[in-house]
């Protein structure tokens, strides 16, 4: 696929938040400034979000772009691909966090482990969960995602068809981001919440939801192209409404809605994408092309994977290479040398 300026800018920014949230300094500034919604759209999870949709765009448009030109998608060759890029850092990973469960060095859940290796980690149960694997639960979601889609893309032909599936998935994302937490299932007799024994909102639903909104947008750039590039180029009220819908519903709205503030982020990054994809010869995506930028974009899968690790989901005791300063030098250096030789 042909390089996208300015795409590699917000991957850089989304590992910047979640790495940013996980060294403690969003909750440092929250308490600092006294208004944490003022840091919403600034958090480990905004940030998540942001490259959920971009994901959700490109593997889409990637997808839609082979179905075109060759008139079908070569299932086995997307997946090889997919395990080639993903793989390699991930098998360092697992093997230092497993040596180290075994060594009791750091906290041990054989069962989380294991779920976490083959991608169902978003439904782990939180008696299961482990501070180093925390952030799998996101690669999770989005290998469950890429399972479907091709198959998906391949006997769906109808664009009606798939805009009404997408529909449908988005009402169960909000349905059970409401429903779901408070459901009781019984533990040994006692009734309990489901929120009180698994992350719910990392669920495939209703998780997945920026993934599809990013996805929807790409099928919508297939499907009317042209249209939208004679609304999309030189629009600056578009660029304007993408940036303002990120930012004014964490300040706006009550707090019951912004339980599916993903949504919101989903629809403003990937209006953005769309933006940017039509006004490539902009100053913006100039700007978007700083190398430093852009080369922390291209490290950020690993930066992601790393931090895991070296960071885990906030400041706690630890092993040495775990504290401040040495974790984000580790993350920093391992992710580099991860992404020039492996």
């Amino acid at each position: 696929m042909k390089y996208i300026k300015g795409y590699d800018a917000l991957r850089a920014a989304s590992i910047f938040f979640v790495i940013c949230t996980h060294l403690g300094i969003h909750e440092q500034f929250s308490s600092f400034i006294g208004n944490s919604r003022l840091l919403l759209p600034f958090t480990g999870v905004a940030g998540v979000t942001i490259f959920f949709s971009l994901s959700g765009f490109l593997i889409t448009h990637i997808l839609l772009n082979e179905k075109k030109e060759t008139g079908s998608i070569n299932v086995k060759n997307f997946y090889i691909r997919r395990f080639l890029r993903l793989l390699p850092p991930l098998i360092l990973f697992y093997i230092v966090i497993g040596f180290l469960m075994q060594k009791a060095m750091i906290s041990s859940s054989f069962k989380g482990y294991l779920m976490s290796i083959f991608y169902i980690y978003n439904f782990v149960p939180k008696q299961y969960y482990t501070g180093e694997l925390g952030h799998t639960w996101s690669l999770s979601v989005e290998e469950q995602f890429y399972l479907l889609l091709p198959a998906v893309l391949i006997f769906v032909r109808s664009t009606s068809r798939l805009y009404a599936i997408i529909f449908i998935l988005l009402v169960a994302s909000v349905a059970a981001t409401f429903v779901l937490p408070g459901l009781l299932i019984n533990i040994d007799g006692v009734p309990k919440t489901l929120d009180s024994q698994f992350f719910i909102s990392r669920w495939f639903i209703p998780a997945i939801a920026p993934i599809i909104i990013g996805s929807a947008f790409s099928i919508m750039l297939n499907d009317i192209g042209p249209r939208l590039k004679q609304q999309f180029h030189k629009n600056y009220y578009i660029l304007s409404g993408s940036i303002a819908l990120y930012f004014l519903p964490f300040l706006l709205l009550p707090e019951y809605i912004l339980l599916v503030s993903n949504i919101f982020v989903g629809i403003s990054i990937s209006s953005l994408l769309v933006w940017i994809y039509y006004n490539q010869d902009n100053k913006l995506c100039d700007i978007l092309e700083f190398k430093p930028l852009r080369y922390i974009g291209r490290i950020s899968y690993g930066l992601y994977v790393y931090q895991g690790f070296f960071l885990r989901t906030g400041p706690a005791d630890g092993l040495y290479v775990q504290q401040f300063p040495q974790n984000i030098i580790l993350t920093v250096v391992v992710s580099i040398l991860s992404y020039e030789f492996i």
